[in-house]
């Protein structure tokens, strides 16, 4: 086997994607360090619509999206599309019994990741136990940052909820009023020609 290759990422290819994606899965990592970490993941390719990870199962990898965009479906709802860079499903990884709390499909004809496995991590806790710590803080702020995307998603659909209710409220008053003048328009004998 190549000394340049682990699982198939050359050293050359994983320094290409440091450099050009700056991934907040390294933040506080040397250089080196998340290079030879990039070389721990493998590159798979998946087609359009394929699934990358299922809503309910328990989560065992992490995706880089090398290129092409992600669709994240929440009940068969596309709720959000991730573009090249994204990391996802990361907190799979952060406890062994996560279930995936959504389906992610390749939402472009062709898509490329990077992929962690959990044996792949659990082998970086064994050798090197403080970097696995840090991509551990790096994970649980990735998942803080989406908690708080979610959190805003969520205030701005109540919001948007909130006044289309006060507009559908004011419009039922205006129906009512206009009703009620109607009927009291016949009641004492107008008409609207008149």
């Amino acid at each position: 086997m190549d000394t340049d290759f682990i699982d198939g990422i050359s050293e050359e290819f994983a320094t290409a994607i440091y450099t050009e994606m700056k991934l907040s899965l390294f933040d506080d990592i040397e250089p080196k360090t998340a290079i030879w970490l990039l070389q721990q993941f493998t590159r798979k390719t998946y087609s359009l619509d394929e699934t990358m990870m299922m809503e309910g199962e328990v989560g065992n990898e992490l995706f880089i999206l090398l290129s092409g965009e992600a669709a994240i479906k929440v009940g068969g709802d596309t709720v959000h599309k991730f573009k090249k860079g994204a990391i996802i499903g990361e907190s799979g990884l952060a406890k062994k019994t996560v279930r995936r709390t959504a389906t992610v499909l390749a939402g472009s004809s062709k898509i490329q990741v990077l992929v962690l496995t959990r044996e792949k991590l659990d082998d970086i806790k064994i050798a090197m136990p403080l970097i696995y710590a840090e991509i551990c803080r790096n994970i649980a702020d990735m998942t803080i940052e989406k908690l708080g995307f979610a959190n805003d998603t969520i205030q701005r659909k109540i919001e948007e909820t909130t006044v289309a209710k006060r507009k559908t409220v004011e419009a039922t008053r205006e129906l009512e009023h206009r009703n009620w003048l109607s009927r009291l328009a016949a009641t004492l004998g107008f008409s609207q020609g008149q």
